[in-house]
């Protein structure tokens, strides 16, 4: 491909990721969650999250870190923030093609092929325009697929161990990797003798290492205790008021819904399901692609069996899996002109991509009116001071970031509270910022309803905020918006002597 072919494709994705960033999706609560811990970073060089209290990116904090850096630099608003993501994918991009695609695949439909795959996957398109911790774990994982699918040696095995351990520091979920690696290296040391055996005590000397420097960090730059700090954390990653292992079997049952979004994308599903399968059963000699493949299935276990929930964010790390084995698939079939399996594979690869992105269509199009959040952030901060105690829904944390914020998930023993009640009177708020939207319980990209649960939990809240403030509030602006609802301003009366 010629440098003019590649600077287009770059820039088509550039578009693709920054078009209307700020309205395309709505803010998801994550975002500011995870932002408040990288604006404390950029602030103060502490990584505290404080407008919930915890598990926004303060404990697994490689990429709040990274975040915060760049948040010394630029604002820190939601735009900067998804933009960050952003700039993220780009480089995933570059690497996925330049030292993947173009040096292990010559013929120029399969290049092609990839291309549209990396720029339609609507999974990417969500993660690269959020403020999430996958944007840096799926390029982390990148990375680490590079790695192993090189010839591993000393360096390559240290280099892998400490990507693929900085991925589990982006986020729990990918802790899947590094013991992923562990058991493919144990596999090659009992079968390959010597020189396997070399890579895997590195390996673990590696992680030991890395996992000492982790403790450190939690004992000496978070002040918590160990067992406390699993305490925690655990809850996080694992559920287990189902089975042992969590709730499995609602996980199973869940799986299409959860998983493909419903019937509608329940091709995509089966594709990389498939792309799985093939990869165990016909890549026996390669070593790369079965290693993909027990890559996958591991990630599978791992979702099923320790983690709380299934994600599709995180599935994007099955999807490339699944398709670099669907890439080389198509690509030894034309080699051994196996004519009748290469339309086979790509056509099924064709109907993948277009499902993909009619995926990436909808969302574009459900969005494209929403009122951008920055117009939303500049006529907060410009009515509702700096250094104000705020009561608020998180989803419109951006603007109050420089005030005393209670919202809907303010983990409020962290703040030294029981209730809602208690902490109001001890902080009363001079301003109330609320709209009533999420009521909805609506997703933020498929627009499926949530559930009762998270409608009532939506609806609690709003009720009590505003039975709270039926008696010393004012109305004081409203902004109307799209996609938002009706955003209404409340202040504090002033107090009237007698």
């Amino acid at each position: 491909m010629k440098k003019m072919e590649k600077l287009t494709v770059f820039l088509l994705f550039a578009f693709i990721l920054t078009f209307k960033l700020d309205s395309i999706t709505k803010v998801w609560v994550d975002e500011p969650w995870y932002a408040n811990t990288a604006y404390n970073f950029a602030k103060s060089n502490i990584l505290e999250n404080t407008n919930v209290g915890m598990r926004g990116g303060d404990d697994n904090f490689f990429y709040t870190f990274l975040l915060g850096l760049f948040y010394k630099v630029f604002p820190t608003t939601l735009y900067s923030g998804r933009l960050f993501s952003s700039i993220l994918g780009l480089i995933l991009l570059t690497i996925f093609f330049k030292y993947i695609v173009e040096k292990n695949y010559y013929i120029s439909f399969l290049r092609i092929l990839a291309l549209a795959y990396i720029i339609t996957n609507v999974n990417y398109i969500v993660i690269f325009r959020t403020i999430r911790p996958e944007s840096l774990g799926i390029l982390l994982t990148m990375v680490s697929v590079y790695l192993l699918s090189h010839p591993l040696n000393v360096k390559n095995t240290i280099l892998l161990s400490i990507f693929s351990f900085l991925s589990f520091l982006t986020h729990p979920s990918y802790a899947f990797l590094s013991i992923s690696v562990f058991i493919i290296l144990l596999f090659n040391t009992i079968f390959n003798g010597k020189e396997s055996k070399k890579c895997l005590i590195y390996f673990v000397l590696t992680n030991i290492f890395l996992i000492l420097l982790f403790i450190l960090f939690i004992i000496l730059i978070k002040k918590q205790s160990l067992p406390l700090f699993f305490k925690d954390w655990f809850p996080r990653v694992n559920d287990t008021k189902g089975l042992k292992f969590g709730s499995t079997f609602y996980k199973i049952k869940d799986f299409v819904k959860d998983y493909s979004l419903g019937i509608k994308r329940v091709f995509i599903l089966f594709y990389e399901i498939l792309s799985v399968i093939i990869g165990i059963f016909y890549f026996k000699k390669n070593e790369t692609y079965k290693n993909l493949s027990i890559l996958a299935v591991f990630f599978l276990f791992f979702n099923f069996f320790i983690l709380k929930q299934i994600s599709l964010r995180f599935f994007s790390t099955i999807s490339l899996f699944s398709f670099l084995i669907i890439l080389e698939t198509i690509k030894n079939c034309k080699e051994e002109k196996k004519s009748f399996r290469t339309t086979l594979f790509t056509l099924l690869t064709v109907i993948y991509i277009l499902n993909n992105f009619a995926g990436m269509i909808f969302l574009y199009s459900k969005d494209k009116n929403n009122t951008p959040y920055s117009l939303i952030e500049k006529r907060i901060s410009e009515t509702v001071p700096e250094n104000t105690v705020t009561l608020s829904l998180l989803n419109l944390w951006f603007p109050l970031k420089n005030t005393y914020n209670i919202n809907e998930y303010t983990l409020l023993e962290k703040k030294g509270f029981k209730t809602y009640e208690e902490i109001l009177e001890k902080n009363k708020p001079d301003y109330i910022i609320i709209t009533e939207y999420l009521t909805r319980a609506e997703a933020t990209t498929s627009g499926r309803y949530l559930g009762n649960s998270k409608k009532r939990f939506f609806t609690d809240y709003i009720n009590f905020v505003f039975h709270y403030m039926k008696d010393g509030y004012m109305l004081f602006d409203t902004i109307e918006t799209i996609g938002y609802g009706t955003i209404k301003i409340f202040k504090k009366e002033p107090a009237t002597g007698k």
